[in-house]
């Protein structure tokens, strides 16, 4: 059982991109063509979980050209989708945009499955940010205008 799992784990590895194993069935997986395409789908469903889970994240991210910088950082042991999208907030709010962090707060808290309310603190008013990146439209450039939101499950308020 423990060859298998080894296996197993190598192959990870390999599909990850982080190390070839000591094995020479490995070694010649690493050489296969089909190796960079088993990635790139990888990536794809990725991000399209992404884009599906974290929308209005995703979509600030893409705005300033933060996305791929935010994707690669994402630690790809979780399984689950909402423990990749607790990390994928977590990793857009690091990137030092106060925006870019008051949007992946703000969608962080209101995915959540719990009443906790959250405060979420923003450079300006919320609805100017949160209209255009629920129609898909480009967020302009917006005087500073501090606002507060509450966030709980489901649902926020907005305190000026």
């Amino acid at each position: 059982m423990s060859a298998l799992r080894d296996h197993q784990r190598a192959m990870r590895d390999l599909i990850r991109g982080d190390r070839v194993a000591d094995d020479p069935y490995i070694a010649l997986a690493a050489q296969s063509p089909g190796l960079e395409v088993t990635r790139d789908t990888i990536r794809g469903w990725r991000r399209f979980r992404f884009d599906r889970n974290c929308r209005l994240t995703s979509a600030i991210l893409r705005q300033r050209g933060l996305y791929d910088e935010v994707f690669a950082s994402v630690d790809r042991e979780h399984a689950f989708i909402e423990e990749l999208a607790a990390v994928f907030f977590d990793a857009a709010a690091a990137r030092g945009d106060v925006l870019v962090a008051a949007v992946a707060r703000f969608e962080r808290a209101i995915s959540t499955g719990d009443d906790t309310e959250q405060q979420v603190d923003w450079p300006c008013n919320p609805y100017d940010v949160l209209g255009p990146l629920l129609t898909g439209d480009n967020v302009p450039d917006l005087d500073p205008a501090p606002h507060r939101t509450f966030v709980s499950r489901g649902r926020f308020r907005v305190v000026v």
